[in-house]
């Protein structure tokens, strides 16, 4: 499924709801989580309290073992998966240190 072209591209941004674990675009439900996620719902947090951006560094703490690039990969993966309906797409935004998202035409 295309990403909107920019000129195309809707003003209707997602909407976290936190208590709840949904995440939705205008009158779909996007994604439901019925099983924790936590680094998912960290950057869907970062994106609803930053009044969701096109762009936002990486949220995600920290953590041994593991490269920050990789985690947020990783994450980003897990976030387009599942969705109820497909109507966004998350993407690193080229260094590794960001995330961005967009809806996809039929979305919309």
């Amino acid at each position: 499924m295309p990403l909107c072209p920019l000129g195309e591209a809707p003003r209707l941004k997602p909407r976290w709801y936190k208590d709840l674990h949904v995440l939705w675009l205008g009158d779909l439900v996007v994604k439901r989580y019925l099983r924790p996620a936590e680094e998912q719902w960290l950057i869907l947090e970062a994106f609803e309290e930053a009044g969701w951006p096109p762009v936002l560094d990486d949220p995600l703490p920290p953590t041994g073992g593991i490269l920050a690039k990789r985690r947020l990969n990783f994450t980003i993966r897990h976030l387009n998966g599942c969705q109820e309906n497909e109507v966004l797409r998350f993407m690193g935004e080229g260094t590794g240190e960001a995330i961005c998202w967009a809806p996809l035409c039929r979305g919309i």
